[in-house]
C-alpha cells in the first residue's frame, strides 16, 4: 500500500504529548496516532475519525475526508494544531527550501516584505 501523504499536514501538541509535538502528514499515521496516541476524550468526532480512517485506507473514501475528520476530533479534543504543507516526499520539501532561498537572495525586499521599508525609514 503507498502513503497517501495529504495536502497539508497538522502538528498536534498540548497535554497528554509530554511535551511532544505529533507530526501527521497521512492517513495511517493518523490512524495509527487515534487508536495507540490520543490522550483525550473520545468523543463522536474521535470515532468519526476512526472510520473515516479506516475506510480512507481501504479505498472507500478520499483520504481529504479523512485528513478532514482526524483535524475535527483534533479540535474538539481541544489539541494545539498548526497546519502546515505536507510535501509528496523529501526531495520536493528540499526543492521547495532551496527555491525560498533563492527568492530570499535575489529579491531580498520582497522575501521580507514591509520589515525592511521600515527598518530603512
Amino acid at each position: 500500500m503507498t502513503i497517501q501523504m495529504w495536502q497539508s499536514g497538522v502538528l498536534l501538541g498540548g497535554a497528554g504529548l509530554d511535551g511532544q509535538t505529533i507530526r501527521i502528514a497521512d492517513t495511517r499515521t493518523a490512524a495509527e496516532f487515534l487508536l495507540s496516541g490520543w490522550a483525550r476524550d473520545r468523543k463522536d468526532a474521535y470515532l468519526r475519525a476512526v472510520r473515516a480512517c479506516a475506510q480512507a485506507l481501504k479505498g472507500q473514501i478520499p483520504h481529504s475526508t479523512a485528513a478532514a475528520t482526524f483535524v475535527s476530533a483534533a479540535v474538539e479534543a481541544r489539541y494545539e494544531i498548526n497546519v502546515f504543507d505536507a510535501f509528496w516526499d523529501d526531495f520536493d520539501a528540499e526543492i521547495s527550501r532551496a527555491a525560498e532561498e533563492l527568492i530570499a537572495a535575489d529579491f531580498p525586499y520582497w522575501a521580507y516584505g514591509d520589515a525592511v521599508e521600515a527598518a530603512r525609514a
